[in-house]
């Protein structure tokens, strides 16, 4: 019903004045070129009475009208805004309507004093039809005129309107203005001297700060009533102004801006209302109100060469951030939720249009300082938001000592505290999902695309530096979080974290660049030692992180000798030796020890299956050195076990044999292309060097005994 009105409203009032124009012209065409004219009233007995009658009715129905527009009038403007009276005042339809009918009571009066003329009375009978039909669209105008949805939109077109003819305004301005000195016409040719004058001509934005000020006038009494569609409609309004201010002003470097200064103002007023009256669809609705400007600012040049957002980018982030701050205080979660959403927003587009995220990293960090109390649904939703500026930077460029930095420092910090303060996985999925391209990985696919992105020849060398250094700055703090997680036992966190750490591994083995010659190897020989380390932080063995860990090194491993890699290999073989040798004295039944030796057996195996002789006897060395060790110190040693893993290993592999682990299914998918012979060969090797060793060792001690 109110789309009709609004359509019978636009269209029927211009139609009825043409229509009426028109019978009129072709009623006076035909009197006076063919003297033609029909009698509506046949009888003239009838002529004064009926003339009498119409002109009380229409006399009657104009008072009345008149009566119930001011008290229509008169509501609106005491319920929303006292600027209705206004609108109200110098409507032209609402005078032509008035005029209208008083036009009709003077053709009745002329009727009644030619009552003989019937061309006159059929026009005052013809108008008499008419007033009654513009009566019918006035009263829909009315009803429309003090809706306060269309005050708002009549007052944001108004608005509109004035700030676009700013522009031209101020040029005006400046060609009115007369002088003789040279140096002051050379200013005022400068386009400095326009912004100058924007800032400072306060009566410019007089009209369209007293049309905004009726909106929030509005608004303010909407929200009173809880009338949230109308307070919606209000905040769009006050943003579609805030986007045709900040067109006219975007190449303007001025970081004061008293008219957004002045629009947020009016919002942080309403946000106070809405608080204290704990209306959380409002305090919404003005975090989205705040996101939609910022949004809108990031397209303002910046001030330096090198870019950052306009203050009042960072004035809607700050404002963003201190509602969500009082939401969560009066635990409204989804307020929060909304906040760090819309910051995250901000960012984004401030990263891609100025280089700089301005306050927004910051912010999301102490908003989700309140999640690690409050909720850890909060830290879930600011974990992504970071992990959307991170991405947004690299892909930007953004220098690593800037952004990227700053991010990683806070999700580290976030972790951190959030592990230690015994907040479980959930809040972390945002981070580590199962969906990969959702996940922490797309950083590292980033990094790769800016080096594998068309660009000039001359950028290689920088692009492929910073790759690198964004891929070695995430893999540090991963790292950092993988070994928080193992102290304190969360161990879906540390699965997942491993999961996604092998996955950007293997990833970046594949990968190949121009200007270094060892392509991302040291970046991922670095990455091995925290996947290590977090071994040894484990508080307890009974878990599947320890063997997802082993396993993990023995994905990658193999995963690098398949590609040619071999010091990547050895790094791994090295470091699960490591933990060999650790887990001795610890295992008290002796199975883990070597089972966890069996991963060293399996890489071999995969070596001499590779062809590359020089690791297959590196992994029997240390197999060997492991057996010395292992026999003597074990509390519970059983011989050749590692063997048997191995073994056991090839055969679950061949036989699509379910395995719990999914580093272990990794590189169970490469180990099945060997044969049972290799397996033989391996374990023939290895006997043989077992036996030899051992008759170095008699030999020796016959010859200590025979030098005795």
């Amino acid at each position: 019903m109110s789309r009709l009105s609004g359509i019978i409203e636009k269209y029927c009032f211009t139609t009825l004045v043409l229509l009426y124009a028109i019978l009129l012209t072709f009623y006076a065409t035909l009197i006076y070129y063919f003297s033609y004219s029909i009698k509506i009233i046949n009888n003239i007995l009838y002529v004064e009475p009926i003339l009498i009658m119409t002109g009380t009715v229409v006399a009657t129905i104009l008072a009345i009208f008149f009566s119930i527009s001011i008290i229509v009038i008169q509501h609106a403007a005491s319920n929303y805004t006292a600027s209705i009276i206004d609108e109200y005042k110098y409507d032209y339809r609402t005078w032509y309507t008035f005029l209208f009918f008083i036009w009709n009571l003077i053709l009745i009066l002329i009727s009644l004093n030619n009552r003989t003329k019937h061309h006159i009375i059929n026009m005052t009978l013809i108008t008499c039809t008419f007033t009654f039909l513009f009566l019918i669209v006035q009263f829909i105008h009315i009803i429309n005129l003090i809706n306060p949805r269309t005050i708002i939109t009549l007052a944001k077109n108004d608005c509109i309107r004035n700030i676009k003819k700013i522009p031209s305004k101020l040029k005006s301005k400046i060609k009115s203005k007369k002088t003789n000195d040279l140096i002051e016409k050379m200013i005022m040719k400068d386009s400095f001297y326009e912004y100058y004058l924007f800032h400072t001509e306060k009566d410019l934005f007089l009209y369209s700060k007293n049309k905004i000020l009726q909106i929030f006038d509005v608004i303010f009494k909407s929200s009173y009533r809880r009338e949230i569609e109308t307070s919606t409609i209000g905040l769009e309004a006050v943003s579609d102004i805030s986007f045709n201010y900040i067109q006219i002003r975007k190449n303007d470097v001025t970081q004061e801006d008293e008219f957004l200064d002045y629009i947020y103002e009016k919002l942080l007023a309403l946000s106070e209302i809405a608080i204290t009256n704990k209306d959380l669809s409002l305090i919404q609705e003005i975090i989205k109100s705040f996101e939609r400007i910022g949004v809108f600012t990031t397209s303002i040049k910046s001030i330096i060469v090198f870019g950052g957002p306009h203050h009042s980018t960072n004035m809607a982030i700050w404002h963003i951030n201190s509602l969500g701050y009082k939401a969560a205080k009066i635990d409204f979660e989804d307020a929060t939720l909304q906040s760090i959403s819309s910051i995250q927003n901000i960012g984004v587009y401030s990263i891609i249009n100025t280089k700089g995220d301005g306050l927004a990293s910051e912010k999301i960090f102490e908003l989700s300082l309140i999640g690690i109390v409050k909720s850890w649904v909060i830290v879930r939703r600011a974990l992504n938001a970071l992990k959307e500026l991170l991405y947004t930077s690299v892909l930007n460029m953004i220098n690593i000592h800037a952004e990227p930095t700053r991010i990683l420092e806070h999700i580290d910090e976030i972790t951190n505290k959030s592990i230690n303060n015994n907040i479980n996985y959930p809040a972390f999925t945002s981070l580590f999902p199962i969906m990969p391209q959702n996940s922490i990985q797309k950083i590292v696919w980033a990094a790769v695309h800016i080096k594998n992105d068309e660009y000039p020849k001359i950028e290689t060398r920088g692009r492929e530096e910073y790759s690198k250094e964004v891929i070695s700055a995430l893999f540090e703090k991963i790292g950092k979080i993988s070994m928080i997680a193992g102290t304190k036992r969360n161990i879906m966190l540390l699965l997942y974290l491993l999961d996604n750490f092998l996955d950007m591994i293997v990833y970046l083995l594949k990968e190949e660049l121009i200007t270094y010659e060892e392509n991302y190897d040291d970046v991922i020989l670095n990455a091995i030692d925290p996947i290590k380390r977090t071994y040894f932080v484990l508080p307890d063995f009974n878990s599947m992180a320890p063997d997802s860990i082993v396993d993990s090194l023995t994905s990658i491993a193999i995963s690098a000798l398949n590609l040619n890699k071999y010091s990547i290999t050895e790094k791994c073989v090295n470091s699960i030796y490591d933990i060999c040798t650790f887990l001795i004295p610890k295992d008290e039944y002796g199975y883990d020890a070597a089972r966890t030796a069996g991963r060293i057996c399996v890489i071999g195996s995969f070596s001499l299956y590779k062809r590359n002789l020089k690791l297959v006897f590196k992994t029997i060395e240390m197999i060997l050195l492991f057996d010395n060790n292992y026999l003597i110190n074990s509390p519970n040693p059983r011989d050749r076990l590692h063997i048997r893993y191995m073994e056991g290993a090839h055969n679950r592999s061949i036989s699509n044999h379910v395995v719990s682990s999914m580093h272990q299914r990794k590189y169970m998918e490469l180990y099945k292309d060997i044969t049972k012979n290799i397996i033989d060969k391996y374990s023939l090797i290895y006997e043989e060097k077992r036996k030899k060793e051992k008759d170095l060792i008699l030999q020796d001690c016959f010859n200590i005994l025979f030098n005795e």
